[in-house]
């Protein structure tokens, strides 16, 4: 059913954090994290950056 197991969840990104992905790129529109493993992608997390990492 999805209703209970799958529900999106929000989450606060400085502006400055780069490489997070949204939820036009997530395959499951949004949810960060299924029940289900997501396999590759455990194997190749993202990188987050910085876009200026002095401020």
């Amino acid at each position: 059913m999805g209703c209970v197991a799958n529900a999106p969840q929000v989450i606060v990104v400085k502006t400055d954090l780069r490489n997070v992905p949204r939820r036009d790129n997530l395959a499951q529109g949004g949810l960060v994290n299924p029940w289900a493993t997501p396999t590759p992608a455990v194997y190749d997390p993202e990188c987050h950056y910085w876009e200026t990492p002095k401020n």
